[in-house]
């Protein structure tokens, strides 16, 4: 969890850096480069913003969002709950409110989130416990595909019908001095509880190891007390911002404020009123539109209409070819019909990404980490072990070029864990092993380790 508040901490202080939208903005430009601009200082100094590979972070979800008692999840899930939440004790409940919280609920959401995810990777049959090593690591891959890329592909229970659900961050820069202040107001707060819910955690594991019968810590009561006040002022402000998207729905408003009104539907839950305020915008009246099309496709895969998705994607990707989003949603779609059929067109999409993709364009919240990442996860799945070693490779290369501005441990070993679990995969098993020996020399406690070990093919007891 204190990794969590640090990363929270970090980009709540990077966004104060944006500017407030100017006054006579252009209404009819709602491409990827208007809805978040990259400053001038920004394209040298702020490489946080371009990794697209640390744990994506936004949002609000502590103790308070989880419910009582811990969410009915697959065994085995709890590895990358607890890899979001920064692994320790208490971690699988904090990772599991804050997957839930990307995707507009709490726990209860994160829990089936991670299984519809994992269970639908490996073709959704059977329980956890049933998988081999080898479907689990592929699984646990796909989850945490999910936190370099903010994407979660589901599988629908009971059905073989797939469910898109995305974290898309606010594009601050298209509000309004109104709408802005309520967007900088969350963006505040949401760190805030990240801390103090970290403080609460470390203060509830120093009473857990007290005697039995113990009396609760002045420390940990004043800790719940904080958190309980910001959790309240952060309800005011939620309360604020339904109130816009209320008034958005009923009277209008420009353009650049519906959007914005829209993502924060879509992030709190809310997919109908999101799709009513797209609609409100005539996409024939833009001057550009490549981030109106790409949220009208999310909108379009919401009620199945999976091909006009398709279109308006490849309308996104030609507007702004720089742009990273539309690839990997496109190749996401395309790889949830059967990754075999599609690898072609999959591989073209990378090629166009490889050569387009272009941060210094727009400031994105994804990367070519996360693209090859994805990608190399599909090709796992389907056994495709040399084009998941090539993809997991190419992630590899992308990170190190912008090593210098963020060495998070976690990126590093998803990365190498990908190209160990293919090597497995290619019946390179001592190649895979020496791998694997790299990545655990960096973990010094037992707990991470183990989750490490979960998320290997060959597991921890070499054979």
């Amino acid at each position: 969890m204190k990794k969590l508040a640090l990363l929270l901490a970090v980009l709540a202080c990077l966004a104060s850096f944006t500017t407030v939208a100017a006054a006579a903005a252009d209404d009819t430009d709602l491409g990827f480069e208007s809805a978040f601009p990259r400053k001038v200082y920004q394209k040298k100094y702020f490489g946080l913003a371009v990794t697209g590979a640390s744990v994506v972070a936004a949002g609000t979800f502590s103790y308070f969002t989880a419910g009582a008692g811990a969410p009915a999840a697959a065994t085995g899930v709890s590895t990358v709950a607890s890899w979001v939440a920064g692994g320790g004790a208490g971690s699988y409940m904090a990772g599991l409110s804050t997957i839930g919280g990307w995707f507009g609920g709490n726990a209860i959401l994160g829990a089936a989130v991670l299984n519809g995810i994992s269970l639908g990777t490996v073709g959704g049959a059977g329980a956890w416990s049933t998988l081999s090593a080898g479907q689990k690591a592929v699984a646990l891959s796909a989850t945490a595909a999910t936190t370099m890329d903010g994407l979660a592909i589901v599988a629908k229970p009971g059905t073989e019908q797939l469910e898109w659900r995305v974290l898309l961050p606010v594009p601050r820069d298209l509000a309004d001095d109104r709408i802005g202040q309520l967007v900088d107001g969350l963006s505040k707060i949401n760190s805030e509880i990240a801390i103090l819910s970290a403080d609460v955690d470390a203060a509830q594991q120093t009473f857990s190891k007290l005697a039995s019968g113990a009396a609760i810590p002045k420390k940990l009561n004043e800790a719940r007390q904080a958190l309980a006040a910001a959790d309240g002022r952060h309800k005011e402000l939620r309360r604020q911002v339904d109130a816009e998207i209320n008034r958005a729905l009923k009277s209008g408003d420009t353009n650049r404020n519906t959007v914005v009104l829209a993502v924060l539907a879509h992030d709190s839950g809310r997919s109908a009123e999101f799709r009513k305020l797209l609609g409100r915008i005539n996409p024939k009246l833009l001057t550009r539109r490549s981030y109106l099309d790409y949220l009208r496709a999310l909108a379009a895969l919401q009620t199945g209409n999976v091909a006009d998705a398709e279109a308006l994607l490849q309308g996104s990707l030609k507007a702004a070819n720089f742009a990273i989003e539309p690839s990997i949603l496109l190749a996401s779609i395309l790889g949830g019909r059967g990754y075999p059929a599609q690898e072609r067109k999959i591989e073209e999409i990378a090629r166009h990404a490889d050569m387009n993709f272009d941060a210094d364009t727009y400031k994105p919240e994804a990367s070519l980490v996360s693209l090859h990442y994805r990608i190399g996860t599909m090709a796992l799945a389907a056994k495709r072990c040399d084009r998941a070693f090539d993809e997991f490779k190419k992630a590899q290369r992308a990170h190190s070029t912008i090593e210098k501005y963020w060495t998070g441990k976690d990126v590093r070993n998803f990365l190498d864990l990908g190209q160990a679990n293919a090597l497995y995969c290619q019946n390179k098993k001592a190649d895979a092993y020496a791998l694997f020996e790299k990545v655990a020399d960096r973990t010094t406690s037992m707990d991470a380790r183990k989750l490490l070990c979960q998320q290997f093919s060959g597991g921890c007891n070499r054979s």
